[in-house]
């Protein structure tokens, strides 16, 4: 449904005829797609990992081509309405066409998922899959009409079951289960603001320094930051990338407070002293903060959606739960975004790096504290992960031999 929704609102965006409210209606319903599938890209992750043991390695694959994503629409796909702006009149419609291809490609997406995706709950589908679910949904709307034509007995209660559960014990439990330390030291990653912070933030603080060269005036294009700015961002990014893989092996070998604590560390060892930094864009040192705030980023975006998917999180909750999850990451952002601009306007251009730092190492310190005040919390998801793996080999399988942290 996410990317139904996406692809529904990217192809009206070529169609509108104004901002209000034909623009606004497009990007809510773009919002609400974006949102779907944020959700439910952490939600998913327990139901395809195959045990305890793989999913930090499912996470760091997530994590990786997540970030893959990013760069490939920033340096690639940025440039696609451009070169169809050749084939066709100009640019405008080679941005239209642009955006009816992207949207036809997300619902021939979602039309993949709903035959391929695992389906685990079997609260409302008996464990059909989407295909069957939606036939049965489809069937039961079909009664609800007859029904009302004919006036027979009401069949609404069926309907309520099949369709959802109330949503309101769903949000409850998925705000609850924050009461558990694992859970709610997901939610502090708060790795989405970090993404957000350092794509949007980078640029202005190397605009900025070049406006404070003379080179460059405000409210202009400034091409002489371009160059400085693809090359932190990419550097960034790719370091950023690179890391997936040793987090998300992390995660499995180690303790998970400790490997978050790693994360924070690292993060803050590069953005406060970025934040200061006297030197140039280009200088060797710039490099070496923003590749430090990439692995940070990494390790916390790992470990976060690893955290999300644990033992200690119900399975049939596990949508609430990552629901939650996404929602504290949208609020770090619009804090992070509006107090950071807010400070860059009326103090210096590295105070959202200044913001950066202090959120990471409040992370490291909460870590720190559930590794030292709650070791009885790992001896119950030890004992949970053993029971787990005695079910298996009750039911034949062979489970793998490897710790919970």
């Amino acid at each position: 449904m996410g990317f139904v929704f996406l692809g529904t609102a990217l192809i009206l965006y070529s169609y509108v005829k104004n901002v209000y409210p034909h623009m606004l209606l497009c990007r809510l319903l773009f919002s609400l797609g974006s949102a779907a599938c944020t959700c439910m890209m952490t939600g998913t992750l327990g139901d395809i990992a195959g045990g305890q043991h793989e999913r930090g390695r499912v996470s760091a694959i997530v994590g990786m081509f997540a970030g893959l994503g990013g760069l490939v629409s920033g340096m690639v796909l940025i440039q696609v309405p451009y070169q169809l702006g050749t084939l066709v009149k100009d640019d405008a419609e080679g941005i239209q066409l642009a955006l009816i291809i992207v949207g036809g490609c997300a619902i021939a997406l979602a039309c993949v998922f709903a035959f391929t995706m695992p389906n685990v709950n079997v609260r409302h589908s008996g464990g059909d899959g989407a295909v069957k679910y939606f036939k049965r949904l489809f069937k039961l709307v079909h009664s609800e009409i007859v029904s009302a034509v004919t006036k027979a007995p009401s069949l609404s209660s069926s309907f309520e079951r099949l369709v959802t559960e109330n949503p309101l014990k769903l949000l409850k439990y998925g705000i609850l289960a924050g009461r558990d330390p694992h859970a709610s030291r997901s939610r502090t990653s708060r790795a989405r603001a970090d993404t957000v912070l350092f794509t949007s933030y980078m640029i202005l603080w190397v605009v900025q320094h070049y406006v404070d060269l003379g080179w460059c005036r405000n409210g202009q294009s400034c091409g002489a930051a371009a160059g400085d700015t693809h090359t932190l961002t990419g550097m960034g990014q790719g370091v950023c990338l690179a890391f997936a893989p040793l987090f998300g092996y992390a995660g499995e070998k180690f303790k998970k407070p400790t490997v978050l604590a790693v994360a924070g560390i690292i993060g803050a060892i590069g953005s406060l002293p970025f934040a200061f930094t006297k030197e140039a864009p280009g200088h060797i040192s710039n490099f070496v903060f923003v590749c430090m705030i990439g692995i940070g980023q990494m390790g916390m975006i790992v470990t976060g959606m690893t955290l999300v998917n644990g033992m200690y999180i119900n399975p049939k909750y596990r949508g609430s739960v990552a629901g939650v999850f996404s929602f504290c990451g949208a609020i770090s952002i619009m804090i992070m975004v509006k107090l950071g601009g807010r400070l860059f306007d009326v103090w210096m251009r590295g105070a959202p790096f200044v913001l950066m730092g202090i959120a990471h190492l409040s992370v490291a310190i909460f870590s720190v504290y559930v590794r030292i005040v709650c070791p009885r919390l790992e001896q119950r998801d030890r004992e949970m992960f053993a029971k787990e793996e005695q079910e298996k080999a009750t039911r034949g399988s062979e489970p793998k031999s490897s710790e919970l942290y």
